[in-house]
This record gives structure tokens, C-alpha cells and sequence, in this order.
């Protein structure tokens, strides 16, 4: 029986992780400012407020705080989508960019609250809040994509060991502690106690992500919105597993589930939601 499950076995495959600069994936200008040009009120029926979970207040916002911040009228204020890392609060979805549809399926097996890009699936989706701020339904919208220095980001994906690696790459932790456990035969740790401890918890300076800069007034509903965004076209579901997963890549919610950072007009984070 042990020759037998010997010769059966098959190494567990590593998600492919793309480790250079987003800044030579995403086309240019990285930064798009608001247009001049007159807006709509806004049409709640329209565009319905995002109610799929409340917001978690960050210190020292509180929840009463957070209310009066929505409230707002004239404030202004941004949601950050990472797109490699995890803005500094922890209860903010961490991101990972990673090669191919292939790599989707291997990343999404551990189920915490993470959002996958691929190349293809960033500048869709950067299209996507080009189209969405010239279409004006949402207010006054600037774009920018920050990426951090090569120097964050080292090909992890060819490390063997962890001495091989910056101590606060996302990539150290997801490689050399997620799918290294996943060999590690009679192991009692779920997915979930793998994965929680390795998140990446480093300064925003260190993590790519794109900023989406928008009058307060308008920010549930834009949360709604970035919610929809599905990559590629629709395609029927063959199976009852997961619906982002669905016909990946071609029916893929890349932030179905996540829970984004936002920010005041002054870059202080408010709240996660």
C-alpha cells in the first residue's frame, strides 16, 4: 500500500508569483486627474449604496465617526485596491499578482479574504476605472497606481530558502510558509492557521496598489461598483463551487469578498469595508 501511494504521489505545484514592477505591466500616465467637466447627482437607484458588509473603523475613526465622514457632502476621500500586498490594517484583504488562470485555482485553495491578479486581469481592470471615470455617474473620479521600488519585490519563486528573500516581501511569506506546508504530510493545520500568520503587513509604501480618489458622496456607491467588476465575459456555471471562480478566467470577481482600505482627504485610513 506505501509503494503504491509512493509511486502515485505528485509534488503540490506552487502558484507562479509575477515579480516585476506593475509600473511596466499597467500602460501610462499612472496618474489621471479628475476631468473638467459638470456631473450628475447621483442616482442611488442607479447606483445602489454597497451593503454586503459594514464598515470596520480604524482608529481612531470610530463607527459614529464613519457615519458622519459618509455623510459628508463636500469631503473627499479614496478606496486603495492592492494589487501586491496588504495596506497597513488588518482587517484589509491582502493581494497577490500572480501568472496565469493556472496560478488563480492554486492561490484561492487557501480561503482567506485575498484578492488574485494576473497581468491581463490589472489592465482590464485599470481600463475598467478609466471607462468608469469617464462616464461621470460617480462624481468627480482621479486615478493613480502606485508601485512600490524593484528593489521591495525579489523573484521568490526561485528561493529556496528564506535567507533568500526580504523579511517583508509578501512573496517570502506566501511561498515559503503557504505552499511549503502544503507537502508537510500528517499536517493538523488548516489552511486558514497556515496562511493567517504570513500575511503581508508592511507600510503602504511598500505595497502596489491603485488609488482611487472620489468626493465622499459618491463612495458606497463606488464601492458597489468595484464589487460588480468581473474580468472577461460571462460564462454559464458548470458546478456549484465558488462563483468568482466560475469559468475563470472569463466570469472571474476579483473583489468579490475583499475588503478594502479607505481613506480620508487627508490619506489617513478611516475605515475597511
Amino acid at each position: 500500500m506505501l509503494e503504491s501511494e509512493l509511486l502515485n504521489f505528485q509534488p503540490a505545484k506552487k502558484a507562479k508569483l509575477v515579480t516585476s514592477s506593475i509600473a511596466e505591466i499597467v500602460p501610462q500616465p499612472h496618474f489621471l486627474p479628475t476631468h473638467a467637466t459638470k456631473f450628475p447627482d447621483l442616482n442611488v437607484e442607479k447606483c445602489p449604496h454597497f451593503s454586503k458588509a459594514h464598515p470596520l473603523p480604524v482608529s481612531p475613526y470610530t463607527a459614529s465617526s464613519v457615519s458622519e465622514l459618509l455623510r459628508s457632502k463636500y469631503r473627499r476621500g479614496s478606496w486603495l485596491i492592492p494589487i501586491r500586498g496588504q495596506v497597513p490594517s488588518e482587517d484589509a484583504s491582502m493581494a497577490v499578482l500572480v501568472q496565469s488562470p493556472d496560478d488563480i485555482v492554486l492561490v484561492s485553495q487557501y480561503p482567506r479574504r485575498k484578492i488574485i491578479w494576473t497581468q491581463e486581469i490589472l489592465v482590464d481592470f485599470w481600463n475598467f476605472l478609466l471607462r468608469l471615470q469617464r462616464a461621470t455617474q460617480l462624481g468627480p473620479i482621479s486615478l493613480s497606481l502606485h508601485a512600490t521600488s524593484s528593489d521591495t519585490i525579489i523573484a521568490a519563486s526561485t528561493a529556496s530558502d528564506a535567507t533568500d528573500e526580504i523579511a517583508n516581501n509578501p512573496y517570502h511569506q506566501f511561498h515559503q510558509h503557504c505552499f511549503k506546508s502544503t507537502t508537510t504530510t500528517g499536517s493538523s493545520l488548516s489552511p486558514l492557521d497556515i496562511f493567517a500568520p504570513y500575511e503581508y503587513k508592511a507600510h503602504l509604501e511598500a505595497v502596489d496598489y491603485i488609488k482611487v480618489y472620489h468626493d465622499v458622496l459618491y463612495s458606497l456607491s463606488l464601492r458597489n461598483v468595484l464589487d460588480a467588476y468581473r474580468y472577461g465575459r460571462p460564462r454559464p456555471a458548470v458546478n456549484d463551487g465558488d462563483a468568482s471562480m466560475q469559468g475563470c478566467p472569463g466570469n472571474f470577481r476579483v473583489l468579490k469578498g475583499a475588503r478594502l482600505a479607505f481613506m480620508d482627504e487627508r490619506s489617513k485610513a478611516a475605515f475597511v469595508m
